[in-house]
């Protein structure tokens, strides 16, 4: 068995033997697309086994989004042999995301919400005062007000803050 979880440090990484024969080991590999594979770690193997074995790998490095695993077993002569292909998507955690970012002279500000919740949203000063505050839902902000400079938005449910800059 070859399977996978995402962990909020890792994307963990488990498989099970019920036979080793000649097993030098197994290379990982990773995916972003399902086809190019490159080698992110190696796990040794028993060489021969009649028992099942249980093989941990963490890989620390995950990327955001989809990524692909497929174990290369390596035998003592040389031979390989590839496993199935599984895939591990992996969350931001963030709820919203905003962009662009620096903003420039359009003076627009856009929100991508990741989760259903609606949340409101304030844009604040360096210095923490209160300068504008937009409604629930609103995913689109006109920033014509401000001034080039530093500010903070703050998401009101979970106090997620981003900076943002307008230059």
């Amino acid at each position: 068995s070859f399977e996978g979880t995402v962990r909020a440090e890792s994307n963990h990484l488990t498989w099970t033997t019920a036979t080793e024969i000649n097993n030098r080991g197994f290379e990982v590999q990773r995916s972003l697309d399902g086809e190019y594979f490159s080698k992110i770690g190696y796990v040794e193997g028993a060489v021969n086994s009649n028992d099942y074995r249980n093989y941990v790998f963490d890989d620390f490095q995950a990327p955001f989004g989809t990524a692909y695993y497929r174990l290369v077993q390596q035998d003592l002569d040389g031979t390989a042999t590839a496993s199935d292909i599984i895939s591990l998507t992996r969350d931001n955690g963030k709820i919203w995301e905003i962009f662009p970012n620096p903003i420039g002279k359009e003076r627009i500000l856009n929100i991508k919400n990741n989760k259903t919740d609606l949340t409101s949203f304030k844009i604040m000063a360096i210095d923490g005062r209160l300068l504008k505050s937009f409604p629930a839902g609103q995913t689109v902000l006109s920033l014509h007000d401000l001034p080039n400079g530093v500010y903070f938005l703050k998401n009101e449910i979970d106090g997620q803050v981003e900076k943002i800059v307008i230059y």
